[in-house]
């Protein structure tokens, strides 16, 4: 396998790359007839990217067929784009010179064959192409959202793919019917691999479709229990992040643990995982409470959390037996401790800023407050009472070099999930390029087996896997807020060769 950029290799065999910058590439953007903002992005994207970084692309021959778009879309900020149409023109980039011969200082080795008895190596005609659809809602309510990861997959394309692969986005809107009916487009395309929906309800919703067609699925959403069949979630898993981070706690001795979470399923979700962490780590749950999420102030939801009334009336009482005055009228600083040393809040965003500086108010300050990838958020990195904060979440060096990338290829940063599309996108021009695996009835480069290789891959969100369940498995990294920022406490696995949480 040619390394160029950032390749998705077995985490065990990968390399030190050196890319020659001694060669001038250009990308010719095929003159189709089209015109318009999305047209003049696209130009303006290839053209960006010969300069990015310093990178010298050995394949732009990646061809994207962008969708069509009514209303104009801007480098920044992201409009919304209107439904593709069934056979949207095509943008096809390609090089000019001959890929470079391979550095032969660098051994790079093919991925890894997957444990299937009989398997044989087979070469695709050629000329072949390899056909992915890219499902994204493109219109809608989260049109901002699909338009963000159509611009990382793009990215991934121009970055990674060769001339045989062909990236093909079909809107799906913010509906299971918009859903079927881009997957439908897809499998009349005879695309090999179909990576998004977004969603998890209209993942499943092409999942009979996809699966009656042979094809494969790699899902954004982050809903482990759709995964399994032909459908690959690869989400940010929100329980793995849990287990990593009390596993974390529990190796500084904090064993005590209360979540703090909303009556929903995501908040038992992570409770169920605290439990499963917990357990694992040999700690224990001293306390669940739940609130409703439609609770508007949490503050008497955070006095009862912090048992404020018992333990300031019992502070009162130890302040008049000894004659001493308070320092201050809510006696903070003279109450018995929790019972608990780490809490879970499975909070983000406004609400979390709302909800964070309540706890120290009432008497939990003394304690570990652990969240999760949620709370990758610089918005957060300005509130006093999340300073010292853990949380897990990827984290690689590759990811700093693609959020510069992004940001100039498309002057603004790059939303979190923007990089799933990449990773995706980047892993399925990878796989296009690798003899394909013949065994158990399977000739597709996209095969389960190819999928759910033990060794995993390398992306801009460090290494991850497809497990059995079709569910991903992610090296996660540990995270400290401080102030304006945040710091690595404990870095994220480089291979798969051990336990990663």
């Amino acid at each position: 396998m040619w390394s160029h950029g950032l390749p998705l290799i077995p985490p065990e065999i990968r390399a030190p790359i050196r890319v020659s910058n001694g060669l001038s590439w250009r990308c010719l953007v095929s003159s189709s007839p089209r015109s318009g903002p999305a047209a003049r992005a696209s130009a303006w994207l290839a053209a960006v990217l010969l300069v990015v970084a310093g990178l010298s692309l050995a394949s732009c021959g990646g061809s994207v067929r962008v969708p069509e778009a009514s209303a104009p879309r801007q480098a920044a900020p992201v409009q919304p784009i209107q439904p593709a149409p069934a056979e949207p023109p095509g943008i096809t980039a390609e090089p000019v010179p001959e890929r470079p011969p391979a550095d032969p200082s660098v051994s790079v080795n093919p991925l890894a064959d997957p444990a299937a008895p009989g398997g044989i190596r087979l070469t695709r005609p050629r000329g072949a192409k390899s056909r992915v659809a890219l499902l994204l809602p493109l219109s809608g309510r989260e049109a901002v959202l699909g338009a963000a990861l159509l611009d990382a997959a793009q990215l991934a394309v121009f970055e990674v793919a060769d001339k045989s692969f062909e990236l093909m986005p079909f809107d799906s809107g913010d509906t299971p019917a918009g859903a079927i009916a881009a997957a439908e487009k897809a499998i009349a395309a005879q695309v090999s691999l179909i990576l998004g929906p977004v969603f998890a309800s209209a993942t499943t919703a092409i999942a009979p479709m996809a699966a009656d067609a042979g094809i494969n699925v790699i899902s954004f959403s982050n809903d482990r229990s759709i995964a399994g069949g032909n459908i690959f979630v690869m989400g940010l898993l929100p329980a793995p992040q849990i287990v990593r981070a009390v596993g974390y706690a529990a190796s500084k001795d904090i064993l005590r643990f209360a979540i703090f979470a909303p009556d929903t399923d995501y908040g038992r979700l992570i409770a169920d995982a605290l439990r499963q962490a917990s357990e694992q780590a040999g700690g224990t749950i001293v306390l669940e409470r739940f609130y409703s999420p439609q609770t508007a102030d949490l503050a008497p939801e955070v006095r009862r959390l912090g048992d404020y009334d018992r333990r300031r009336g019992r502070a009162q009482a130890q302040q008049r037996q000894a004659g001493t005055a308070p320092r201050r009228p809510n006696q903070v600083e003279d109450m018995e401790d929790l019972p608990f040393q780490a809490l879970i809040l499975p909070e983000f965003g406004e609400r979390l800023k709302s909800l964070a500086p309540l706890l120290p108010f009432y008497g939990v300050d003394k304690v570990k407050l652990i969240g999760t990838s949620q709370w990758d958020d610089p918005s957060l990195f300005n509130e006093p009472a999340l300073f010292g904060a853990w949380y897990a979440a990827p984290a690689s060096a590759e990811r700093a070099a693609f959020v510069q990338r992004y940001e100039r290829a498309f002057g603004r940063r790059p939303h979190r999930l923007a990089s799933l599309a990449y990773d995706a996108t980047a892993l399925a021009a990878v796989l296009a390029r690798q003899p394909v695996l013949a065994s158990a009835g399977s000739s597709s480069e996209f095969s389960a087996a190819t999928l759910q290789q033990p060794s995993g891959f390398q992306g801009v969100d460090g290494i991850f896997r497809f497990g059995a369940d079709g569910a991903v498995e992610r090296g996660l990294a540990m995270f400290e807020i401080v102030q304006r920022g945040q710091r690595v406490i404990d870095p994220a696995p480089e291979s798969f060769a051990g336990a990663i949480n």
